[in-house]
Order: C-alpha cells, then structure tokens, then sequence
C-alpha cells in the first residue's frame, strides 16, 4: 500500500520536475540531488507539505541526507522522520 508521505513526495516532486522544465520521467531511482529537485529550501518546503497535510510532526533528528541519493531513498527517509 502507498503511505501518504509517498504520494506527498511524489506529487511535490512531479510538481517541482514541472517547475524545472526537466524533461526526464520521475522514477523510484530518479537522482533527486544530482537532478536539481532538491535543495535545503525545496527541503523544508517538503517536511512542511507533509506536516500540514498529515498533521505529523517530523522527527528531523532521524533525518540524514547523506543517505539520500534517488526519489526512493527520500521516501525512505521520510517515512522513517514521520514514523515516530
């Protein structure tokens, strides 16, 4: 089943592929970083998008970046930062 943090960051990163002109289809193994979709800001416009539509509060403290290579490791994290 799709968790509604991945849809957020799915229709967050369609949108932002949009905005970007990129022309490259959003996939599990998209390069979110190497591609441009995502910077500190877009960052923390995500974590917001989320905690307003969930009412989730993140746990930012288990949030690591360096982890965060493709789309799939974004969500990954994600879902663990909203988990607790």
């Amino acid at each position: 089943m799709t968790s509604q943090v991945e849809l957020i960051v799915e229709k967050f990163l369609t949108k932002r592929v949009e905005e970007l002109g990129l022309s490259a289809p959003l996939t599990p193994s998209t390069a979110v970083l190497d591609a441009g979709l995502l910077d500190s800001l877009a960052l923390v416009d995500l974590i917001t998008e989320i905690e307003k539509t969930t009412g989730l509060e993140a746990d930012i403290l288990l949030f690591d970046p360096s982890e965060i290579t493709t789309v799939e490791d974004l969500i990954h994290q994600l879902k663990q930062v909203f988990a607790s």
